[in-house]
């Protein structure tokens, strides 16, 4: 068994790894992830427009929802979250990248989408007995599909205990990663929300709204793009694939 590493770099240098990998291709990623969010969002918001009941909160539209939008995203996210996946892990490994990447977990459907499937039940479960235990639990599987897209001859359960154990003494490093973001979400969720306002103030259209949202929301590419980046490089380290500030334990 590989050696149990833990990361003690800090997020700022994790993070400029990141930098680093898009160095050049800044548009390349922020179009790959505009395609992921497109396919996962848009039919989405039709499928809601068009069926979904309508919730209110003081008089006023909150939200839609459908069955029929919860069965497209059980039924693609796994396969896309394995794409996009592939996609930024090759832009840091700096292999060729191609949009048709984003579209490759679908050769492997089942197993994408009984990893995400699986993933998704045991986050439940432990968001039963609180909001923190389902937050940790969602932690500790986030390695999973960097896992599979490594080695797609591995294993559902293979991949959900090999994330489990390497996130072993990384979770917080990880969380405090996925926080360090949260400024560059707000600035960039900004102009979404303003533009979502105004779209829904002239037309009144949910669907319509929605895409202002999606369109507004243009600079959250960018911060997916940095983030993926990032997180793949955390990956790399994690798996001494690439050289960063580590210990094992019992060095000490």
């Amino acid at each position: 068994m590989e050696k149990q590493l833990i990361i003690i770099e800090p997020c700022v240098v994790l993070r400029g790894r990141g930098r680093e990998a898009l160095a050049g291709k800044w548009k390349e990623g922020a179009i790959a992830a505009a395609i992921f969010m497109a396919c996962t969002q848009i039919p989405v918001y039709l499928l809601d427009s068009l069926f979904g009941k309508v919730y209110y909160a003081f008089g006023e539209e909150v939200a839609r929802g459908t069955t029929l939008s919860g069965i497209y995203m059980l039924l693609i996210y796994g396969p896309f979250v394995f794409g996009i996946t592939l996609y930024f892990m090759n832009m840091f490994r700096k292999k060729e990248t191609d949009y048709s990447q984003l579209f490759s977990g679908f050769e492997y459907f089942i197993k994408t989408f009984c990893l995400m499937l699986v993933m998704g039940i045991f986050i439940f479960l432990w968001t039963l007995l609180f909001i923190v235990p389902g937050i940790i639990a969602a932690i500790r599987y986030s390695q999973a599909f960097l896992i599979l897209v490594d080695d797609q001859t591995k294993g559902i359960m293979q991949c959900i205990d090999e994330s489990k154990r390497r996130m072993a003494g990384n979770k917080l490093k990880y969380f405090c990663l996925q926080l360090s973001f949260i400024g560059w979400i707000i600035l960039a969720t900004l102009p979404a929300t303003i533009i979502s306002s105004i779209f829904g103030f002239i037309t009144g259209n949910y669907f319509i709204m929605q895409i202002g949202a999606f369109i507004g929301g243009a600079g959250l590419f960018f911060v997916y793009a940095y983030m993926y980046t990032s997180m793949v490089g955390f990956y790399e380290i994690l798996t001494g694939s690439l050289k960063g500030d580590t210990y094992t334990p019992g060095e000490y």
